[in-house]
């Protein structure tokens, strides 16, 4: 018997497709246009001081900046809360509602130039690899069936419709069972295994299903066999 680096060779998660995808391939994790609300305000503080105002009985002598017509640093925060309240509370000036309702619609072109790198990245694929989409394939779950306390067998004919509630459209969803499957009372009593490896040794777990294959408890919920 030798030694081994995991203490229950048998206790693997594995890893699934969607774990060894790169999040940094994700063409949303490059956004070219991130502004949000608050740093369009934050832009628009910093630029009103950068602009003159000029009273209506003198177009040539300034008088200050047009800082005063926007919030400052310090109250855009409470002021973005207090101005999207649902119970109808709210109490914004009408030149700032109007700037507002500007920024609101302005989220639309900023998605269009946000959805660049997607395109650009079907363009890559699509025209200059000229590879095509595979079709789409149906949806495929497993089941696990359940007898009642003291039912007989059942049968699970081949074609039944499953239920599986709603789709994101509000439509009824429904699974097909695929092979004709019998339901009985029958149960996994117990799960045991052996672990080989060469040059190393061998190991038996009494109890796979377990912490440490001898039968311990998990430590903690995250851990699984």
């Amino acid at each position: 018997m030798g030694s081994c680096n995991h203490t229950h060779p048998l206790q693997h998660d594995g890893t699934s497709q969607d774990q060894r995808f790169l999040g940094a391939l994700e063409p949303e994790s490059v956004r070219i246009h991130e502004f949000s609300l608050s740093d369009w305000m934050h832009f628009a503080w910093h630029f009103a001081g950068r602009l003159n105002y000029f009273p209506l009985h003198d177009d040539r002598n300034p008088a200050g900046n047009w800082q005063a017509f926007m919030k400052s640093e310090s109250e855009i925060e409470s002021f973005l809360e207090s101005a999207f309240r649902d119970d109808g509370d709210s109490n914004v000036s009408p030149h700032l509602a109007l700037f507002l309702s500007f920024l609101k619609l302005l989220k639309y072109p900023q998605e269009q130039l946000n959805g660049f790198t997607r395109r650009h990245l079907d363009f890559y694929y699509e025209r200059i690899l000229d590879l095509s989409r595979r079709p789409a394939v149906p949806d495929r779950v497993f089941v696990l069936f359940e007898l009642a306390k003291n039912a007989a067998a059942e049968v699970v004919p081949q074609g039944a419709l499953l239920e599986a509630g709603k789709d994101g459209q509000g439509r009824a969803r429904h699974y097909q069972v695929m092979n004709e499957t019998v339901i009985s009372q029958a149960k996994v009593s117990a799960l045991k295994g052996i672990f080989h490896e060469e040059g190393v040794g061998l190991r038996i777990a009494e109890k796979v299903n377990s912490a440490d294959g001898q039968g311990a408890e998990f430590t903690e919920p995250a851990q699984s066999w």
